[in-house]
């Protein structure tokens, strides 16, 4: 919040003497009552106690003016993201739609790259790229993660961040998404902030830690309940077949995403495990299968798909070793060699 000199606003305060900028910090209590502890409490906290603040005539801030950023505790924002930020939201023209958008950065998870177990640099590697894809693809269905901005606004016209749930950034989104009518949109700001994986004291235990990691995410599965729960009442409330018909169109395509995350990529492995022998038996068993002639084409077929997604797999990592080479100044201390 630039511009404005705040002496007690009821919270920790502060003002800088070389740019007049107000740092707040608001400290969240423990055991409030229907609360979880985590991020999302937090960030309604803090959210609540911003309002408070803004909503004071003597801040002298107006309310319509004011982008919420929420961040981890370990995100390192690109140098010039905020000019980013202010520069998209400048530049949206149509103040509906800006009331109804959430801008996303790519999420790398790079700080501690050189220290991750080689398969947690894959999972690493895989996050980036498909944080990459969804924000570039016109045709993708990207959902905000970890690190995201909007309007306070859109913040306060669906009531804030919910304090008991586990991932904070879908379900706000999924909230904004049917709090208007299904307008909701992830904008992408492409200045990539990074972040760490998680890190133990030896190989194991930091496999394990960022396992650990993967289970919590998982829970994301739950946002699917929340939606499929949430979407009656809110038809319910719209005022006409359109913006029925509308929100159901718009929603489609997020319910398809939450289940290709939770449910499709969860399993998948299974099916790649099960390929290799499943083949060789239908090889070395034409008299047992039922696909005759066409047996040696989807054989040839099957193959060839796999060397395809073999190769597809190294470039992946060629790409994701240059794509990090790319941004290793803004990892600091960068290992010797």
């Amino acid at each position: 919040l630039f511009g404005q000199k705040v002496e007690d606003v009821g919270v920790r305060a502060a003002a800088t003497s070389a740019s007049d900028a107000v740092a707040m910090a608001a400290y969240h209590p423990k055991g409030l009552p229907n609360e979880m502890p985590g991020k999302a409490s937090n960030t309604r906290w803090a959210a609540q106690r911003l309002w408070e603040f803004i909503e004071d005539p003597s801040s002298g801030i107006d309310e319509h003016k004011v982008i919420i950023t929420v961040a981890d505790a370990d995100s390192d924002f690109h140098s010039v993201y905020f000019e980013g930020l202010t520069y998209k939201v400048c530049t949206t023209p149509d103040k509906a739609l800006r009331e109804v958008t959430v801008w996303q950065s790519p999420i790398m998870h790079y700080k501690n790259y050189h220290s991750q177990p080689a398969v947690v640099k894959l999972c690493s590697l895989f996050v980036t790229q498909h944080e990459l894809a969804n924000l570039s693809d016109d045709s993708a269905t990207p959902l905000p993660y970890s690190t995201y901005s909007l309007t306070s606004n859109l913040a306060k016209r669906v009531g804030g961040w919910d304090p008991d749930w586990i991932s904070e950034d879908w379900h706000m989104f999924l909230k904004c998404f049917l709090g208007t009518g299904g307008r909701a949109r992830v904008s992408p700001i492409m200045l990539p902030v990074i972040n760490y994986t998680p890190e133990d004291d030896t190989w194991w235990s930091t496999i394990w830690a960022r396992w650990t990691q993967a289970k919590r995410h998982a829970l994301g599965i739950a946002e699917m309940v929340y939606y499929m729960a949430s979407l009656p009442t809110v038809l319910s409330e719209l005022e006409d077949w359109g913006a029925v018909w509308y929100l159901l169109g718009r929603g489609i395509p997020i319910i398809y995403k939450m289940f290709a995350i939770h449910i499709v990529m969860g399993t998948y492995w299974i099916f790649s495990m099960a390929n290799g022998p499943l083949w060789y038996w239908i090889y070395t068993h034409p008299e047992e299968n039922q696909l005759g002639d066409w047996r040696n084409f989807w054989l040839f077929l099957n193959i060839t798909m796999g060397v395809v997604a073999t190769i597809c797999f190294l470039l992946l990592n060629v790409f994701n070793i240059t794509l990090y080479n790319g941004i290793a100044d803004r990892i600091v201390p960068v290992p010797e060699g």
